[in-house]
């Protein structure tokens, strides 16, 4: 036997060539041996495999032995030049006492998130935390502007504490207990936030929003995070978590740390979807080489790219195995293969690199560092569905590529994989023509008209790609078929008719012809904004106007979330801009927005106060202003403009907000006094 003359595992290239037989269809034999446990197989490069009387070379334990700490071990095996920063890691949760807090500095994408949980897992493994404690983390980013709101995720708040807040409500800190809180961008706490979280660091206790008498306590380990410099953080911060990790960049780590990176995400990728990949040196070359801005996180997502357009490419040529060459990739990383450094010491210690592909094959025993999430293959999931249907049509193969290829970029674009869903025009006009955008716009001006309607910005987006496809299979006399379109236009007559209408000014501006199908899809995206009601109800536009860097929009924000409705809208005046010039950038708003309700303007002084009485002249709608704008009259106009009050009902509830600030200080100075 072949394993008897080389006392060794044998790979399938070495059996194919033995047995003169197809290599890709001994791979799949010995794959399939290996699901029924009928051979053993060791992940090398090549993989070797081994029949059954012969044990791997590296067994796990029996489940009667002492579990190991094997996540830290197995990520520090991979990535040496962490070991100092390892080290500091397992000596903050090994600490006595309830282990010390932590700060993780480093660029955006070096992976502290992912360090972070595996401090965790390292806490748990060495059972100085219990195996349920929690991980939770949270984005102070995302609540720099709000410091109420940020207080509220935070610490919780009791019923009462403000607005809206109609029950009592546990905050992270809390549910955190007994584990881990990652604080991400902690650097963006706001001052308010600084203090309540220092607070319980220093005694262990906090107090959810509007609690006044009662401390809570919690047993939680702070580990936070920042892309920012060390020397330009708060001192507070330094001495409150004293455990300083500096996580290097990716252009700091060594050329085999990168490549046991590269490994560890192609084979996730490849266990995933089962199929056997082929890298040619040269892609495998750029990728180890090329400007990787982002760092891990744009690694990752690069090389997920990179799979899913090959895995289009394998079900439009019907293969099953997946294939990347230096041609195949984009030219920023391309552009790694012009890289002067010079790596070939490490070439040399590569297996297998006199061949001009490395192979990399599916193994049922591989455990990810870091857990799958279930969104991590919803992409294959889509394909193989698109691919269904393109089959169905009898699409050739040329034109299921294309089309697998052009859904491919709307995914990525939609799902954040490589870049933030586009939020504007420009962005969307990278993916989507001009002329479809501006074809949209008009239609939905016509919407508006017909129904009173406006459709939202993830609505304009998804049609902006419809209709863009559309056109496109109507060129090819393709239809897409809706099992449900009668009941859809049953349930909607009058959407039914709009729809139509649309339809009919698309094929008379494009020159294209739609069928009948095509208006329930057209209904869908019509009724498809769960704002609906509420846009149906509002009467008045809420508008802050306020001098400084992101102050109106910082009090909307506030408001819009708290209330879970983006109904008030902010517009920033610089100091030093002209009152005529911050009226002209309102006037433009309104008109691009085509904003037809009634408006209260909540402004913080000087002649923006004028503002109403000049929209009343320029457009048909009331208008009215209150000055000294503050959070809560900001809370109170949108509650009332959110259920339909007129614009007179929600100007005189907003300004009995003066009247309990007013109360309050009142109430406020006579216990300084009597104090």
């Amino acid at each position: 036997m072949l394993y008897e003359e080389k006392k060794q595992g044998v790979t399938a290239e070495e059996i194919a060539y033995r047995l003169q037989s197809d290599r890709s269809n001994i791979s799949r034999d010995l794959n399939q041996l290996h699901k029924e446990k009928r051979c053993y197989k060791e992940k090398t490069r090549p993989v070797r495999f081994f029949p059954c009387a012969r044990k791997l070379p590296r067994q796990v334990a029996s489940p009667k032995e002492t579990p190991k700490i094997v996540d830290m071990d197995n990520f520090l095996k991979k990535n040496p030049s962490l070991f100092h920063q390892i080290e500091q890691g397992k000596a903050a949760i090994l600490y006595p006492g309830d282990g010390m807090h932590m700060l993780l500095l480093g660029e955006t994408g070096v992976g502290k998130s992912l360090f972070a949980d595996l401090l965790h897992k390292y806490g748990i493994q060495s059972r100085k935390l219990a195996e349920a404690s929690p991980f939770i983390q949270f984005n102070c980013a995302d609540y720099a502007h709000n410091p109420q709101l940020l207080m509220s995720q935070l610490f919780g708040h009791v019923k009462g504490a403000y607005t809206g807040a109609e029950m009592n409500k546990m905050g992270l800190l809390e549910k955190a207990n007994g584990g881990i809180l990652f604080l991400d961008e902690i650097h963006r706490l706001p001052i308010e936030g600084q203090e309540m979280l220092f607070t319980y660091i220093d005694r262990g206790v906090f107090r959810p929003l509007g609690e006044s008498d009662k401390d809570h306590h919690a047993n939680v380990l702070i580990i936070g995070a920042t892309t920012e410099k060390k020397d330009t953080l708060l001192k507070t911060f330094i001495r409150r978590l004293p455990i300083i990790i500096d996580l290097p960049s990716l252009r700091e780590r060594t050329t085999e740390e990168r490549h046991q990176l590269f490994d560890g995400f192609v084979q996730r990728e490849v266990d995933q979807l089962g199929m056997p990949m082929y890298f040619s040196k040269n892609a495998l070359k750029a990728f180890l080489h090329y400007k990787c801005e982002l760092n891990i996180g744009q690694f990752k997502a690069d090389i997920r790219i990179v799979f899913a357009k090959s895995y289009a490419r394998s079900l439009a040529e019907k293969v099953d195995y997946l294939k990347v060459s230096s041609k195949d990739l984009p030219d920023y990383i391309r552009a790694g293969l012009l890289s002067n450094a010079d790596h070939r010491q490490m070439w040399s210690k590569c297996d297998d690199t006199n061949q001009q592909a490395i192979q990399y094959l599916p193994s049922d025993n591989t455990v990810p560092e870091v857990s799958s999430t279930p969104s991590e293959s919803t992409i294959y999931r889509e394909m193989n569905t698109r691919y269904r249907e393109l089959e169905k049509k009898k699409a050739s193969a040329e034109e299921i590529q294309k089309a697998m290829e052009h859904d491919l970029k709307t995914y990525f674009k939609l799902t954040g994989e490589k870049e933030q869903l586009f939020s504007n025009k420009e962005n969307l006009i990278a993916l989507v023509p001009e002329n479809i955008i501006k074809e949209l716009e008009k239609i939905l001006r016509h919407v508006t008209i017909k129904t009173g309607k406006v459709m939202s910005d993830k609505v304009f987006q998804m049609m902006a790609i419809h209709i863009y496809n559309l056109v496109k299979r109507s060129q090819q006399d393709h239809v897409l078929k809706n099992d449900m379109h009668e009941a859809i236009i049953d349930k909607y007559p009058e959407m039914y008719g709009v729809a139509k209408e649309c339809m009919a000014i698309l094929e008379a501006d494009l020159g294209v012809r739609i069928l009948e199908e095509e208006a329930s899809y057209f209904i869908m995206f019509l009724t498809h904004d769960e704002m609906d009601a509420i846009e149906k109800l509002a009467k008045v536009q809420v508008i802050v106007i306020a001098h400084g860097s992101g102050i109106a929009s910082a009090l909307c924000d506030t408001a819009n979330q708290l209330l879970n409705h983006d109904g008030a809208i902010g517009i920033n005046a610089r100091l030093d801009e002209e009152p005529q010039q911050v009226f002209e950038r309102l006037v433009r708003y309104i008109k691009n927005h085509q904003i037809a309700d009634d408006i209260l303007l909540l402004v913080d002084m000087g002649s923006l106060t004028t503002f109403a009485g000049e929209l009343e002249k320029l457009f048909p709608l009331k208008a009215e202003s209150i000055p000294l704008v503050s959070t809560m009259h900001v809370l109170e106009a949108s509650r009332k403009a959110m259920i339909g009050c007129s614009l007179h009902e929600v100007y005189v509830e907003t300004l009995k907000v003066n009247d309990y600030m007013a109360i309050y200080q009142d109430r406020k100075e006579l216990e300084q006094v009597s104090i």
